[in-house]
């Protein structure tokens, strides 16, 4: 385990917990705005 991993599974008390955090969701563009953005360049 890194430093990384123990620090993302410790708690703002500072105990250790088993849980895995929740992943981040992504962001999701839509087609109507990737179009605009390939037109303005």
């Amino acid at each position: 385990m890194t430093l990384a991993d123990q620090a993302t599974m410790t708690g703002q008390d500072g105990r250790v917990t088993d849980e895995q955090p929740g992943r981040p969701k992504r962001r999701t563009f839509t087609k109507a705005y990737k179009a605009r953005i390939l037109r303005v360049r």
